[in-house]
């Protein structure tokens, strides 16, 4: 190429350049339509929570560090390093891996719970969806206590009453605001907040347990929660309390004479199930 050839072709590039960056700033300085950010309607929010990929997995974590199965020798070897340590209760599970799910996955489901609380406030309910109104508040809320505690059982220290105040729990998220600057609460606080949520929830979701949508929580589901959580800080009597209470209003078992050989009973399919969470 000639040189004058060559600097036109610069002065060609740099224009286009030019050119596209104003553009870029053009469109970056557009504002989107707040209908398309701010969820507006019931049944968006209940396609929200409805999202069982996000809403209902439960971290795995827990069950891999168990102790309730058991793995050859070849098969614990060419596990993911957090399994693998997990496994074997090592001190540094990820050694600096990072996507930790078990983290992510619970405040994803915050953040959803977050946006559907934040947005119920700007719905007037009437008469005819009042319930619906009223179910979606107390599963979002339901939702949020159950990521929290789910966080605090893996991620923050075992609950002791003579500490709590001054053991570091976690970050409590309110808002959907990403920009919203968090902080880690004490223990004390963090199952505080986890107890808050889930008492209004028990008294605003519906008492019947859903036939054929167990990802959505129930009155029953939230009582079987607070069995596990007081259960959790050593409330044995509250976990006593809860747990009875559920077990005389619903106590079916599977019976796995009844289960053909070969076959996995899941889901909707099992009838002690109150409330359907999967592993990631």
């Amino acid at each position: 190429m000639k040189p004058l050839s060559f600097i036109r072709f610069f002065l060609l590039l740099l224009l286009i350049g030019l050119a596209a960056g104003n553009c870029r700033k053009a469109f970056l300085a557009q504002k989107p339509s707040t209908n398309l950010l701010v969820p507006n309607s019931l049944s968006v929010l209940q396609e929200l929570l409805d999202n069982s990929l996000v809403m209902n997995v439960t971290p795995a974590l827990g069950e891999v560090s168990a102790d309730n199965y058991y793995l050859l020798y070849q098969t614990w070897l060419q596990l993911d390093i957090k399994e693998y340590n997990a496994y074997i209760w090592a001190p540094d599970l990820y050694e600096g891996q990072g996507l930790v799910s078990d983290w992510d996955i619970p405040y994803e489901q915050v953040f959803y719970a977050n946006t559907v609380l934040q947005a119920l406030p700007g719905i007037q309910p009437d008469s005819t969806d009042q319930a619906e109104w009223n179910m979606l508040e107390g599963w979002a809320l339901f939702c949020r206590a159950y990521a929290f505690f789910n966080i605090a059982e893996l991620f923050a220290q075992p609950y002791d009453s003579s500490t709590a105040a001054t053991d570091m729990g976690i970050p409590i998220r309110l808002s959907p605001d990403i920009n919203a600057k968090t902080t880690r609460s004490s223990l004390q606080a963090t199952y505080a907040q986890i107890l808050s949520d889930l008492q209004e929830a028990e008294g605003l979701l519906p008492t019947a347990i859903p036939a054929r949508n167990l990802n959505r929580p129930s009155r029953l589901a939230a009582q079987a929660l607070f069995a596990r959580i007081y259960l959790s800080v050593g409330d044995y009597k509250d976990a006593g309390l809860y747990a009875d209470s559920v077990l005389q209003a619903y106590s079916f078992l599977l019976d796995y004479n009844s289960v053909m050989p070969g076959v996995i009973p899941i889901g909707d399919t099992i009838p002690e199930i109150l409330y359907q969470s999967n592993l990631p």
